[in-house]
């Protein structure tokens, strides 16, 4: 049992953590709603796209706003070793760029603390943020 120093602070501690857990609830909707929002949004653009693409249209301006047919394309490696290779086959190496996810760079260097490994003075920069974390109760 925790001991307030004050039932202000306790008062006040409570109706905090209230808010936050609405606000919780109230971003976790609005983010599953711009996915919606997102999923449809997508499904009406190719929609359009094959109803432009079958009358033979790349644009149409209708109120003002210029509409237009376009072809996004994303590339990826399916092996990325052999990729990089024939990159630098044929003299693009330059676009490959190391990275290192920041939540597995967090992960191991925490390991690496527990362990009592030494972390170089200045290799990381490490933002803090303080917030609170909460889990749903048992019924």
């Amino acid at each position: 049992m925790i001991d307030f120093s004050t039932d202000t602070n306790k008062a006040t501690l409570t109706q905090k953590l209230s808010e936050l857990s609405f606000l919780k609830n109230e971003k976790l909707g609005a983010e599953a709603k711009l996915e919606e929002v997102k999923k449809k949004h997508s499904e009406l653009s190719e929609e359009i796209f094959l109803l432009m693409e079958a009358d033979n249209m790349t644009s149409i301006t209708i109120n003002g706003r210029n509409y237009h047919c376009r072809l996004d394309r994303y590339m990826g490696f399916v092996d990325k070793a052999k990729g990089h290779d024939w990159l630098i086959d044929i003299g693009l190496g330059d676009l490959i760029q190391p990275s290192v996810n920041s939540r597995t760079l967090t992960a191991e260097v925490k390991r690496l603390e527990a362990e009592g490994a030494e972390i170089p003075d200045g290799m990381l920069n490490e933002r803090t943020v303080r917030r609170i974390g909460d889990t749903k109760g048992k019924k």
